[in-house]
């Protein structure tokens, strides 16, 4: 039968895939009542369609080749047609995870756009709803798309080879995650950089006498935002389903490699499970609408993104230590959940050092726009400055959290010593 675990992994994902189809169908269904509006709007999703599907004729060559060299490759090294072939099956469906991940992202982004601006017309709180509606397309879908490669990848391939040959076979879907991520993150960027800087700047400012800089009379522009959303819509969803992946698959091995109890192998996948629960939740708070007042609207918008991510963090919490203590001892389940609220933290030690150091209501903001009175060099050298600083917060946190983390395991989690603490540390990645 079953274990309980597993089947929870392959049922929040089913469960976020749907709220993610809803919340799609319902930010589509929006109809914005300006022809223009939507017009350039769609310029700009169909350009981004068509870049993005080049891109995957590109890459599909590669890795087709790729798949056939790792299938070699481990044929040669473990005299097994059956790993072989687990392998490149792996790399094939983390690849493909990968793209459908960075299509569905940039498909729902970049036709919400219009929409968002028309829902602003009543007020922010439908602007911001609608807006974290097509967000959580990509969120949910990315999330749930990589917990149920891997988890169905685990369940079929440790109840067909021993340990740890089945999280050898499995791990190749971490590089065919990062093959598609690469691509896309890249080749976006680089398509936005020549449209912005040679399009939209020099034809349009300096050629064309003048036209605005985001004027879309001016192609460079339409072309600019093309690469933006190839780039940071399907671009950051790859990226962040890679993530996702490399840790998931990346604990597997580590814990099989370790010879380690098969719920402590289990471990990384129930935590991503138990979390995804509390996305699914503190999602909501968003989602739901709601007047959004205040002097300051942006603020206010804000404060409720932060309460959807305090939200997800307790519920998350909350569903790990029941978990952890029912599962394990109780100074290993103490170990497990420290790990892993460690790693919540130190999320959002991260939100705040990037809110202070990048927000204008700051001082590292306010201090370098200040030097812009004197001299262009100055607001460089404060950029730069302020650029270092902000990296201290965040390395102080992972250190701090990474030592915690390692010492409460080589303690506390059999067979202790350095397998104890990589399996301690394992939960903590935020």
């Amino acid at each position: 039968m079953l274990p309980l675990e597993l089947l929870l992994a392959i049922v929040v994902p089913i469960i976020g895939l749907a709220l993610a189809g809803y919340n799609a169908s319902s930010v589509l269904r929006i109809q914005p009542g300006k022809k223009e509006l939507t017009e350039i709007n769609m310029l700009i999703a169909e350009g981004g369609k068509t870049f993005l599907m080049r891109e995957y004729k590109t890459i599909l060559p590669t890795g087709v080749v790729l798949t056939v060299l790792i299938w070699a490759a481990y044929y040669v090294i473990f005299h097994s047609g059956l790993m072989a072939g687990l392998a490149a099956l792996s790399f094939a469906l983390g690849a493909i995870g990968s793209a459908v991940a960075g299509y569905l992202g940039m498909y729902v982004t970049t036709r919400s756009a219009a929409k968002t601006a028309w829902m602003g017309k009543y007020g922010m709180g439908p602007a911001l709803s609608t807006s974290f509606k097509a967000g959580t397309v990509m969120g949910l879908s990315l999330a749930s798309i990589a917990l149920l490669i891997v988890t169905v990848l685990y369940m079929a391939y440790s109840s067909t080879l021993p340990t740890p040959l089945w999280a050898e076979a499995l791990a190749p879907v971490a590089f065919g995650a990062s093959l598609i991520s690469l691509f896309i993150r890249v080749a976006g960027g680089i398509y936005t950089k020549a449209a912005d800087w040679g399009g939209a700047d020099i034809v349009g400012k300096v050629e064309a006498g003048g036209i605005p800089e985001d004027d879309p009379r001016n192609p460079g522009v339409i072309a600019d935002n093309v690469g933006d959303n190839v780039g940071d819509c399907a671009g950051m969803a790859s990226d962040v389903y890679e993530s996702f992946v490399v840790v998931l698959a990346g604990t597997l091995l580590l814990a099989a490699v370790f010879r380690l109890a098969t719920n402590l192998i289990m471990l990384s996948i129930v935590l991503a499970t138990l979390t995804l629960i509390g996305t699914l939740v503190g999602g909501v708070q968003v989602v739901r609408g709601g007047e959004v007042k205040g002097k300051d609207l942006a603020a206010a918008a804000m404060s409720k993104l932060n309460l959807a991510l305090y939200t997800t963090i307790i519920v998350s919490a909350i569903l790990v230590a029941i978990y952890s203590f029912m599962a394990f001892p109780l100074m290993e389940a103490t170990a497990i959940f420290i790990s892993d609220l460690l790693g919540m933290i130190t999320a959002i030690v991260v939100l705040f050092a990037t809110e202070y150091f990048t927000h204008y209501t700051f001082p590292p903001v306010r201090n370098i726009a200040r030097q812009a009175v004197l001299s262009a060099s100055n607001v460089i050298v404060a950029g730069y400055s302020y650029g270092l600083l902000s990296a201290i917060p965040t390395i102080f946190m992972v250190v701090a959290a990474l030592g915690i983390s390692y010492v409460l395991g080589s303690m506390f989690i059999p067979p202790y010593g350095v397998e104890g603490g990589v399996s301690s540390v394992r939960p903590w990645h935020p």
